[in-house]
């Protein structure tokens, strides 16, 4: 039972600048609020997920607590704790309050100078979530991340319909950096209407408008399709297929070369996605063992080219 919802895994830190253990726990939240309200962003699928569970409504304070509490007791040795609702974790009609209250004093209590990440959408990021955690913040480590995806507005919001204003992005930031809080952004390649080519440029244009504002941590989140989303439609349609594992090769080798601290995310969650960044059966499997050396240690081991490369 607690493999479904939760797993820990070792990834590089680079705040630390070295491998740590990671605890990460899924929670079925009250569904992200953005998607019952827009039909939300168009390569996402967690919310049908979470339906699954809870039929789209917030479970009692209780529930959450008690597979929090079963997730962590099963594990003596942990760096950082990654909380994930399929939405914002602070928003008060999708997490309980009392709920996140509860996980900050056990944190602080069991795991001093533990780091806890979850996520948000920016409106939810304001003063109130400041003074929720204030009081926590000499015994955790708090890093909120957030998907900005692209650095475009037109893709950002006509493309993967994120209904994010970067101004309103840029002050949020603000606001948790003159606060002590880590932020941790999501940078998307590829998103559905533009090549690979072009995903790959504004890849790289969107880390960089990233680092300028001194983002903590960048994650190149690889799009997968996940089923009954917009992309999808797409990919049965045989109007869309994920990345090539050479752009992320030749993404993470750019961020090599110019000392970019980048993460490189996952190519599955929940539900399990039905089409993953590829490349030929020739070079596929050893572009994975290298990404998974590279999630692990910030190693990005050399490779041949492949005739599979246009």
């Amino acid at each position: 039972m607690l493999s479904k919802y939760c797993y820990i895994d070792e990834a590089f830190s680079f705040s630390l600048e070295k491998t740590i253990t990671k605890l990460t726990i899924l929670i079925p939240g009250g569904g992200c609020e953005y998607w019952k309200k827009t039909g939300g962003c168009s390569m996402c699928g967690f919310n049908n997920e979470v339906k699954k569970y809870n039929r789209g409504h917030k479970l009692p304070s209780l529930i959450y607590w008690v597979l929090f509490l079963l997730a962590i007791k099963k594990y003596s040795r942990i760096d950082k704790v990654s909380i994930y609702n399929g939405g914002s974790f602070i928003n008060n009609r999708e997490i309980p309050k009392n709920f996140r209250s509860n996980v900050y004093n056990y944190l602080s209590k069991e795991y001093n100078g533990i780091e806890l990440l979850i996520e948000s959408r920016c409106e939810y990021i304001n003063d109130d979530f400041i003074k929720e955690i204030k009081k926590y913040q000499k015994k955790i480590k708090f890093t909120v991340a957030i998907g900005l995806e692209s650095q475009d507005d037109y893709i950002r919001n006509k493309i993967i319909k994120k209904g994010l204003d970067k101004r309103v992005f840029e002050k949020k930031v603000n606001l948790l950096a003159k606060n002590n809080v880590k932020t941790y952004v999501y940078v998307l390649l590829k998103p559905p209407g533009i090549s690979e080519k072009e995903a790959y440029n504004e890849t790289i244009e969107t880390i960089k408008y990233l680092i300028n504002l001194n983002i903590n941590e960048i994650e190149l989140s690889c799009t997968f399709v996940q089923e009954g989303t917009f992309l999808a439609d797409l990919y049965y349609n045989k109007e869309y297929k994920p990345p090539s594992l050479w752009t992320i090769y030749k993404i993470l080798r750019k961020a090599k070369e110019k000392g970019w601290q980048l993460n490189l995310g996952k190519f599955t969650d929940t539900p399990p996605p039905i089409s993953i960044p590829s490349s030929c059966p020739k070079c596929r499997l050893k572009l994975i063992k290298i990404f998974n050396v590279y999630r692990k240690k910030n190693i990005l081991n050399k490779i041949d080219r492949c005739e599979c490369i246009k």
